[in-house]
């Protein structure tokens, strides 16, 4: 009979709704012959929920950073659930595995398929910028910035705008006039269909996050005949493997470990 296999640590570079979920997953079943979870979280947000395991807060250090602390903390497998726009976090990781052959996954959901009608722009600069050809011929000038309040600094210039920005930071900066925060995290379709139409909103610009969470409020503005600017993600990393939900990343993991 093999011996089983020696304990090993997990590292999942979290902050998304996906990240809670596989580390709520992996814990449940976390025991001395599987693994234990630790994982990290950038610390942008003042009260992050924090999921069951092992938690660190802050960043690396980029990748030399990284890759010490992979080694220092005895991480035998890295999975990055991480935000798909927050690239430099995935390529410090990807180099910090590869330096140490410490196998490394993806964690995303699957891309928002534009509809007929939408914009789509490379990055938040451009999103602005078709916005200021669009906002003349809105009926209200009333437009979603479903950002976060990091990626506002674009669309200070724009004119006769009035801005409802989503927040999760109720003491976050709002660099922009005739704005207003919405300290509400997205909802499904049913409630964001209600917070567009209460708010008169007649534009809206998101970035390309995919899976469910989030999705709700593109539906809405759909129905509502909101015009929509949507972002595309950053050039994904190209060979590593990839999974889109934690129940696949758990299986990548358990054959991993053998199991």
């Amino acid at each position: 009979m093999m011996p089983p296999p020696t304990p090993g640590r997990v590292l999942i570079l979290g902050g998304t709704r996906l990240a809670y979920d596989l580390a709520a997953h992996l814990a449940s079943e976390a025991t001395p012959d599987r693994w234990h979870v630790l994982t990290s979280l950038a610390g942008r947000t003042s009260h992050p929920r924090h999921p069951p395991g092992e938690i660190r807060i802050g960043g690396f250090g980029g990748v030399d950073g990284m890759t010490e602390s992979l080694r220092q903390d005895n991480i035998m497998a890295v999975i990055d659930a991480t935000h798909r726009f927050a690239w430099q976090i995935s390529h410090h990781a990807e180099r910090a595995c590869r330096a140490l052959s410490t196998p490394y996954l993806r964690l995303e959901p699957r891309r928002w398929r534009a509809e007929r009608g939408w914009l789509r722009v490379r990055n938040e600069a451009q999103a602005a910028r078709v916005l200021r050809c669009l906002l003349p011929g809105l009926k209200r000038r009333r437009v979603l910035l479903a950002l976060g309040y990091q990626h506002l600094r674009p669309f200070r210039g724009l004119p006769r705008g009035h801005f409802l920005v989503r927040t999760l930071n109720p003491a976050a900066p709002i660099p922009l006039m005739h704005a207003r925060r919405l300290i509400q995290p997205p909802g499904d379709y049913a409630q964001e269909y209600g917070l567009l139409r209460r708010a008169r909103i007649d534009a809206l610009v998101a970035r390309n996050s995919g899976g469910t969470m989030g999705y709700g409020k593109l539906r809405a503005a759909q129905k509502l005949g909101i015009r929509v600017i949507l972002i595309d993600p950053p050039t994904a990393i190209r060979g590593p493997k990839r999974a889109q939900t934690p129940r696949q990343a758990r299986a990548w993991l358990a054959a991993l470990r053998g199991f």
